[in-house]
């Protein structure tokens, strides 16, 4: 795949944030931002950082 236009990903209802953290591995100049419903937020900063997903950024949906 190519992915060189792509600067920013959306990772909706990510779970795991594997999503993210794949493409921010493989792809590190895409940014990610993940989505969560509210019940999945308040673990989702340490799981962001238990898998070391540095440049994934965490937005609380609805």
């Amino acid at each position: 795949m190519e992915f060189s236009a792509i600067s920013s990903v959306i990772d909706i209802g990510g779970g795991p944030q594997d999503h993210s953290r794949l493409t921010r591995k493989r792809w590190p100049q895409i940014a990610g931002t993940l989505v969560e419903l509210p019940l999945v937020s308040a673990a989702a900063p340490d799981i962001l950082s238990e898998y070391s997903a540095d440049g994934v950024a965490f937005e609380e949906g609805t």
